[in-house]
């Protein structure tokens, strides 16, 4: 995108003709020439700047008249259709704070362009710039009373962008908001990567996703989602025909070929090819460190729909330098892009080993590097592991899922119970739900009678994971 818009502009000046003294002052306070990209419409700006600097006056006829004795290249033709294009002051006040914006969005690419090595802090002051403007916008076109109007009329056109592919995710939450900014956390060994890539490959059908796989081998993303799709038909094939033989078919034996599951896998890999039209995946090649993130969300930005991260922790830092401080500025930086161009970011993050051996669940402070990551984000949820639940038998394990912040809806003690299948690599519908005791000591479950109404209660029977493949 160039970030210009020759409209706005001629909107501008027509209203500066119609409005005149009313008007030019907000708009020198805001504009330089160097916002409008017309040529036309950069002279006729300069022109009635000099006309009002000299204190003449402005209207149609005499701009016109000192315009064209200027000889710049604008005639009187162009005048008077500026003059046409004139808007209310309500929105000429939003059009000079867009158009101010629009110059320091250009300023941005640029300055990624350049591919300096060290841009950040000139990128930082630009976005601090864009969200001044954005707030000076609000101030001065909004009207002295509240709209309860306008403010449903946005909210109606809020919308849930994404699905988790976690039925208590999506219960609880809903999905994945538009301008959301989820942060995921868990200890070694409970999924997150699994997860990350199950957003990914999930939503990829309906939405461009571009998912940054830093922790990975190259084509990890991919044999593993070939892998769920393959032990999902092997399994269930088994499951209702005896005439399907018994293979020790998991994700171990699949990488490494010791089974012949070739019929599965040219199944997998129809389905993907028909349905994952949308996804691109950048590997630690790509994407070394936050310079070369925010350069590769920029040049992106305008093909995207989500962006999942996985994880913060494996982009690089100075060395010599405060690791808590650079991960602040790491997630400073992600919610900036977050923030200037409204993209739903999902970050995944590891957490620290509970200090406190009593300690069942973990808090948003246990994030790895700095505690200040949770404080940057919008949602949070958290992982770990449910060792009461576990069933090494039948490859089923038990996971806590804790949403632990949520600017939409708020948070509150309720801890979901979930089962990763291990050998098909998704969690179960089925969930149970408890509560939280004593900072994560202790658990309660909760009894389906008192489950809130939004939770889904299941019938007793053969456990399930079909939400995740009807959503796929």
């Amino acid at each position: 995108m160039n970030y210009s818009n020759t409209e706005i502009e001629k909107a501008i000046l027509g209203s500066l003709l119609e409005y005149k003294d009313e008007a030019i002052e907000q708009a020198l306070s805001v504009l330089d020439e160097i916002d409008f990209t017309s040529p036309k419409c950069r002279e006729t700006w300069k022109a009635i700047k000099e006309m009002h600097n000299k204190g003449m006056k402005i209207d149609l006829i005499l701009t016109t008249k000192y315009i064209t004795n200027k000889n710049c290249g604008v005639n009187a033709s162009d005048i008077t259709d500026f003059y046409n294009c004139q808007t209310t002051l309500s929105y000429f006040c939003q059009y000079i704070y867009d158009l101010r914006e629009y110059r320091i969005k250009r300023e941005v690419q640029l300055i990624v362009d350049e591919k300096k090595e060290d841009f950040l802090e000139e990128l930082e002051e630009r976005f601090e710039e864009i969200k001044r403007l954005q707030i000076s916008k609000e101030m001065f076109t909004k009207k002295p009373s509240i709209n309860f109007k306008k403010t449903i009329e946005r909210k109606r056109k809020f919308r849930v962008v994404g699905k988790y592919g976690i039925k208590y995710l999506d219960d609880y939450l809903k999905g994945i908001l538009e301008r959301d900014l989820v942060l995921i956390g868990a200890e070694s060994g409970v999924g997150k990567s699994e997860l990350a890539y199950q957003i990914a490959f999930m939503n990829s059908e309906k939405l461009r996703v571009h998912l940054f796989a830093l922790e990975s081998d190259e084509d990890e993303p991919i044999l593993r989602k070939i892998y769920k799709l393959a032990a999902y038909k092997y399994y269930t094939d088994r499951r209702y025909s005896e005439s399907v033989p018994y293979k020790e078919f998991n994700y171990r034996n699949f990488i490494t070929n010791e089974v012949d599951m070739q019929e599965y896998e040219d199944h997998a890999i129809e389905i993907l090819e028909n349905k994952i039209i949308n996804l691109n995946i950048w590997y630690k090649k790509d994407c070394k460190d936050i310079n070369e993130f925010t350069k590769k969300i920029i040049s992106i930005k305008d093909e995207c729909d989500l962006i999942v991260l996985d994880h913060v922790d494996y982009l690089d830092l100075d060395d010599g330098s405060n690791e808590n401080r650079q991960m602040t500025e790491i997630m400073k930086q992600i919610r900036n892009l977050n923030d200037v161009y409204g993209l739903p970011i999902v970050v995944i993050s590891h957490l620290r080993k509970k200090s406190n051996r009593k300690q069942i669940l973990p808090d948003k402070d246990d994030f790895f590097g700095s505690s200040n990551k949770h404080k940057q984000v919008k949602t949070v949820i958290l992982l770990s592991k449910d060792h009461e639940k576990e069933n090494y038998k039948d490859f089923k394990y038990g996971t806590f899922c804790k949403v632990d912040k949520c600017r939409v809806g708020g948070s509150n003690s309720l801890v979901g119970r979930l089962i990763f299948d291990a050998k098909e690599n998704t969690y179960l519908d089925r969930y149970g739900l408890c509560k939280e005791i004593n900072f994560g000591e202790e658990v309660v479950d909760i009894p389906e009678n008192e489950y809130p109404v939004w939770a889904t209660k299941f019938d007793k029977g053969e456990d399930t994971n079909h939400y995740y493949w009807n959503n796929f």
